[in-house]
């Protein structure tokens, strides 16, 4: 039990012992709370690693706190913490955009979910800074050979979309007229039943 105790104190768990509802627990089971909460910790380890546990988690390390932090570093004065997190969010993006056929190969690795956690927070963790790493050696040599062919598909779409809306200007007015006929009619027939009672 010592060996146990001592591993529960690495944990930071012990201090659920000196609790009220630890202490409760404690009277009614003779169970110390500090391994109630180390066996619902190694439940939702096992949940974590082998079933979609891991996604919810996830989605917590690598969409909740960023959108947090991000919404702080918009607030403070400097502009290095509002870089970081842009840089986090262009990467972020990038892996979300191509999730599903990341997940194919992750999926072969074990402890995917584990490994995927491990990789969000290396992007965003003040010491390693992986966003800005993989930004500055992969995703902006990328940008930078291809900015020309990006712009111009981007004006060539922006060109064709004003387009389609021009020529559906006709179309969108006689479905608009068509409505407002249809409701005004909708609006007599209503007035006319009602005051004939």
């Amino acid at each position: 039990m010592e060996a146990l105790d001592n591993f529960c104190r690495k944990l930071y768990l012990h201090i659920l012992d000196d609790t009220p509802h630890g202490k409760k627990i404690h009277e009614k089971t003779h169970v110390k709370a500090s391994y109630f909460a180390l066996v619902l910790l190694v439940i939702f380890a096992f949940w974590f690693v082998f079933n979609n546990g891991g996604r919810f988690v996830i989605f917590l390390a690598g969409f909740l706190y960023p959108c947090y932090a991000s919404y702080k570093a918009l607030e403070t004065p400097g502009l290095n913490d509002d870089s970081q997190w842009l840089t986090y969010w262009v990467i972020f993006s990038f892996i979300h955009v191509s999730d599903k056929v990341l997940d194919y190969f992750f999926t072969m690795i074990p402890f995917h979910n584990l490994v995927k956690l491990v990789f969000i927070v290396f992007l965003y963790h003040p010491r390693t800074q992986g966003a800005q790493l993989i930004y500055e050696k992969v995703i902006r040599p990328i940008l930078l050979k291809y900015e020309k062919d990006i712009d111009g598909q981007l004006k060539n779409l922006h060109e064709q979309a004003k387009q389609k809306v021009h020529e559906a200007q006709p179309m969108i007015g006689k479905v608009t007229q068509a409505a407002k006929d249809e409701a005004l009619h909708q609006a007599v027939n209503y007035v006319a039943s009602n005051h004939s009672n």
